[in-house]
């Protein structure tokens, strides 16, 4: 099978399975998890790598999706092994294989070597090849010019996969350029490394698909835990790619917002359904109707800041609840869904000197900061018999992208 024809999308996001975890047990449920969120987030394939794990935990990831196929198509790589990668991709059914160098890696006489067992094990395959040429870390010992490497890779692989220096690290634009130049318009490029929400859309064009993994991760290094969301996915891309990795949403201004479903907004300056009294050196101002019905409790909650994933939701089937902000202003992301889903989240910018009442039943998750860890007070019934119900977001995690109130 060509490599055009093995994914749905036009311009495929691949996205990496690094295997991280505390022995077998926990490398193969993070490697399930990880898969479940990169599949909803839209990911076109999963790449399952020994970067941190052990090629028996490759073995154990892919018969696991062997087991339970995902809907797009997965591959493997053990590093520095291509014939044990695929093995495993015939037995597990994989579609792809990535090996990091097919050529410039090697001194001519093992150069010989290496190409007729390459041609070997693809003949006997039916997996897709992804090659690496002058690939990071990789040594340049073939002594040949950049084109002669390039067009010996196209020789030996479906793909050819080009990078920077180093994990995470953006490869360099002249780069992407000087193997396209070689490999033409129709030979599959891909941008195997340092593809970011920042650099995306410059880098997206270039190339025939792109890998990701430090990008989506905390912190963007690959030692991070996977979050797939805010800035560390790929939110925005061209037009001609397809499209966000991770779904992302707005925040619009509370008082703009159609709250009709949600609650109530109370700007306690302004309102007019806020009371208002003065003094000599002092004002204040309060609403005109009671909020919260029975027994209530003030909390201060002190929440992440805008680049935090939004993960999971709570409600209220027995109380309203006021959101009050500080000195900064917060974002509240709610669904009035019967089950917190993605498609219906809103997320809504509350500002100092505002109330936002929830209607019981409301979900929602805790307030963002703009730009920094959030501080709010709430004011609510507690019932000491009755938790609240704390639920992942269908479809999610999701990122908010917001900006501070006018």
């Amino acid at each position: 099978m060509e490599f055009t024809n093995l994914f749905r999308a036009p311009k495929p996001i691949l996205a990496m399975l690094h295997l991280k975890g505390e022995g077998s047990a926990d490398v193969l449920t993070r490697a399930m998890r990880e898969t479940e969120i990169l599949v909803a987030g839209g990911a076109d394939g999963l790449v399952v790598e020994d970067y941190f794990g052990t090629a028996d935990d490759v073995a154990a990831v892919l018969a696991g999706l062997a087991a339970d196929p995902p809907p797009i198509p997965y591959g493997v790589n053990i590093l520095d092994d291509g014939p044990a990668s695929f093995e495993l991709a015939d037995k597990f059914g994989a579609g792809f294989v990535q090996m990091d160098s097919v050529a410039g890696h090697l001194l001519p006489a093992d150069d010989a070597v290496f190409a007729r067992e390459v041609a070997a094990i693809r003949a006997a395959s039916d997996a897709v090849l992804l090659g690496g040429v002058r690939f990071k870390y990789q040594k340049v010992l073939s002594g040949n010019s950049l084109q002669t490497d390039l067009r010996a890779g196209m020789d030996r692989c479906d793909a050819l996969v080009v990078t920077g220096d180093r994990t995470g690290e953006e490869t360099p634009t002249d780069k992407i350029l000087a193997f396209r130049e070689v490999l033409g318009a129709q030979f599959p490029l891909v941008i195997g490394a340092g593809v970011t929400v920042e650099n995306c859309a410059q880098q997206m064009p270039l190339g025939d698909a792109v890998i990701v993994g430090s990008a989506l991760k905390v912190g963007g290094v690959a030692e991070g835990e996977l979050v797939a969301c805010g800035r560390h996915g790929i939110r925005q891309c061209d037009a001609g790619s397809p499209g966000a990795l991770m779904k992302t949403i707005d925040a619009v201004p509370a008082a703009t917002a159609d709250l009709s479903a949600v609650g109530v907004l109370y700007d306690l300056r302004t309102d007019r359904r806020v009371v208002a009294t003065t003094g000599p050196d002092w004002s204040d101002h309060y609403t005109a109707d009671s909020v919260v019905a029975g027994p209530t409790h003030v909390g201060l909650t002190t929440g992440p800041g805008s680049e935090a994933p939004v993960t999971v939701m709570e409600r209220h089937l027995y109380t309203r609840e006021a959101l009050l902000p500080l000195t900064e202003p917060v974002v509240l992301p709610v669904c009035t869904q019967p089950v917190p889903a993605a498609a219906a989240v809103q997320a809504l910018l509350v500002e100092p000197g505002q109330v936002l009442m929830l209607e019981v039943g409301v979900w929602h998750a805790p307030a963002l900061g703009v730009g920094s860890p959030s501080h709010y007070h709430w004011l609510a019934g507690v019932d000491e018999y009755v938790e609240s119900e704390w639920v992942d977001i269908a479809g999610g995690p999701l990122a908010v992208r917001m900006e501070a109130g006018p």
